[in-house]
């Protein structure tokens, strides 16, 4: 009697690992034959977009992989294409550019074909994202530029204003606060068109970024600066919004403007 109670919860051990495994890993039976490769493939590409989110990146890993294996499988270059897309983007959150921009290469040489032009566009973000982290700014915007292109191709308004708010950051990063404010602009007039708050909310963030590197250069060089300070003021306050970071930053560049540069373009005479 001893043994057949050790035996019983044994199996109600093993049955509860495996309904554990299966609440986890929610994958589906393969062996089933009304899981077809297409939908298999589609599951195991919600699970990585899921442990992506979760920054589960060695398991976003594996269920992508597996997304590839089953979307070849489904002869599905939609899916195949977008899968590449993901596996690229996987690798950028892993900090692995040069493999993210193998990942997004197979995904441009697919929707490009095929004339997916959404996941074209996609795909030219992310390689211009990973030429960024590479360093390589010059092909980096070549690729947004890409992007852009085949996002108004697709008619995708989302997609071209992070697009816009891409190449702002990357202006941004190459210390042209000037070139950054039109990628901005371009950005927010989409965003408060199509009454997206998602673009227009980093868009907005940006412009406030522009303007205090704006002030780093004021601090950095005064004289020269100053010369251009009527245009940059102009720049600055054509944008009407209520952002308390962009204020915050408009407003210390006025007061550099009144307390030195009004003395330096007005010299005391003696």
């Amino acid at each position: 009697m001893k043994n057949i109670l050790i035996l019983m919860l044994l199996l109600l051990a093993a049955c509860q690992s495996s309904l554990n495994n299966f609440k986890s890993n929610n994958a589906p039976n393969v062996t089933n034959e009304k899981n077809d490769p297409a939908s298999v493939a589609t599951h195991y590409n919600q699970l990585a977009k899921s442990f992506l989110q979760k920054k589960d990146l060695v398991s976003a890993e594996k269920n992508v992989q597996e997304s590839i294996r089953y979307a070849k499988q489904a002869n599905s270059t939609t899916l195949l294409a977008r899968d590449y897309v993901m596996y690229g983007n996987i690798k950028m959150q892993q900090n692995d550019p040069i493999s993210a921009k193998e990942q997004y290469l197979n995904a441009i040489a697919i929707a490009e074909k095929h004339h997916l032009q959404q996941l074209t566009a996609q795909a030219y973000k992310g390689l211009g994202i990973a030429y960024a982290a590479l360093g390589d700014y010059t092909i980096a915007e070549k690729n947004v530029q890409e992007s852009i292109t085949y996002a108004t191709k697709a008619n995708n308004m989302s997609l071209l204003a992070h697009d816009y708010i891409t190449c702002g950051n990357m202006k941004m990063q190459q210390a042209d606060p000037i070139g950054a404010k039109e990628q901005y602009l371009s950005a927010i007039a989409i965003g408060e068109q199509q009454h997206l708050p998602q673009i227009t909310a980093p868009a907005y963030k940006g412009l406030g970024m522009e303007l205090l590197k704006i002030y780093e250069l004021v601090q950095a060089d005064l004289p020269k600066i100053c010369s251009t300070t009527s245009a940059m003021l102009q720049i600055a306050s054509s944008v009407q919004m209520e952002n308390k970071t962009y204020n915050s930053n408009l407003g210390k560049f006025r007061d550099i403007y009144n307390n030195k540069c009004v003395a330096i373009n007005n010299p005391r005479k003696n």
